[in-house]
């Protein structure tokens, strides 16, 4: 379905060019390059701008991230009743 939206947009060329300048980094485009065919000057940071680029497109479009967001906060509460209980221990 999502291909079939997005060719019938009246304005797809100005749309396609947002996410052009979104989401192509220097380690090619999410999608729409394998990995293997990736530059050869490409450097670790640029592999970690690519997958980052790839978490924002699936929060921005796809993905509720309400859930992960929430199971965030709790792993926090979490560690931090962790620390303070070894703390407690080691004093």
């Amino acid at each position: 379905m999502q291909k079939n939206i997005f060719s019938c947009m009246p304005c797809q060329r100005s749309f396609i060019r947002n996410l052009a300048r979104k989401y192509i980094s220097t380690a090619g485009i999410p999608f729409g390059q394998k990995v293997r065919d990736t530059p050869e000057n490409v450097t670790l940071e640029g592999l970690v701008e690519r997958v980052q680029m790839m978490e924002n497109l699936l929060k921005e479009y796809y993905i509720d991230t309400k859930f992960l967001e929430s199971l965030k906060k709790e792993k926090l509460k979490y560690e931090q009743k962790s620390s303070t209980e070894n703390d407690k221990e080691t004093a």
